[in-house]
């Protein structure tokens, strides 16, 4: 992956946020990381994304070479730095979209002017907490193969090696004080949810806390869990550039 330049802005908190930007012609897509997640999990996404867009990969505080990281994390705070970072970019109107933590901040990030925000593309991101139970009975990574529980395992670790348990427990937990649903009932934008089914039946869009409403498409990829960037990332791309030529 070609990288054009790296901008970086600092929180009042003494943490920082980055941008690596990968610059291209058509539609920019910022994309937000998951909470362990760093470049090599976005990698093979990254391969097979359209070489026209113009993509920022954002690492938040904490992640990436972002130490350290922050006291008091919370998503409404992250969606905030994210438009921040855009910002000082210079993007005027952008895609947001990312998996995991990275798909609830996309969708907390709909909350600002849609004249920034105008679509989201949040993967596996969990509207409310009680959504990974009452949808999926808490199955986040049964789908996974040994090699890729490993490579996984290996990104967590070298994130995680030096942080302190009390912060680690904080940072991983945001997500449970976070609930996104009346964001999606309230926004007009378009959104393209994007779910593994777990090699099962399908939940409804109640289960999934998904408003039945026409601008959320939502999309599965049949036999995949949680770590879809990187257990079907052709599929991802495939569904990701469909889904950006409609900005072109």
């Amino acid at each position: 992956m070609s990288v054009e330049r790296l901008v970086e802005i600092n929180r009042t908190d003494g943490t920082r946020v980055t941008g690596r930007i990968r610059e291209g012609g058509g539609p920019t897509l910022v994309l937000v990381p998951g909470t362990w997640g760093n470049m090599h999990t976005r990698g093979p996404l990254m391969d097979r994304l359209d070489s026209s867009l113009r993509i920022v990969n954002v690492a938040l505080p904490g992640q990436d070479d972002n130490w350290p990281p922050p006291e008091h994390p919370s998503i409404p705070e992250f969606s905030e730095d994210v438009l921040r970072l855009a910002d000082a970019i210079g993007i005027e109107q952008f895609v947001v979209g990312g998996n995991s933590l990275g798909g609830m901040i996309s969708v907390d990030m709909l909350r600002f002017a849609p004249d920034r925000v105008i679509a989201a593309i949040p993967i596996e991101g969990w509207t409310r907490s009680s959504v990974a139970k009452d949808a999926f009975g808490g199955n986040v990574s049964g789908r996974l193969t040994e090699e890729q529980q490993k490579f996984l395992e290996e990104v967590r670790h070298e994130l995680l090696d030096r942080w302190d348990v009390e912060l680690r427990r904080r940072y991983s937990t945001v997500w449970h004080q976070w609930d996104g649903w009346e964001i999606l009932n309230a926004s007009e934008v378009p959104v393209m949810e994007i779910w593994g089914d777990r090699g099962q039946p399908r939940p409804s869009r109640s289960l999934m806390a998904i408003p039945d409403r026409p601008n959320i498409d939502l999309q599965w990829v049949a036999g995949c869990s949680h770590s879809l960037l990187v257990e079907a990332p052709e599929t991802l791309a495939d569904l990701i550039n469909r889904f950006m030529r409609r900005f072109d």
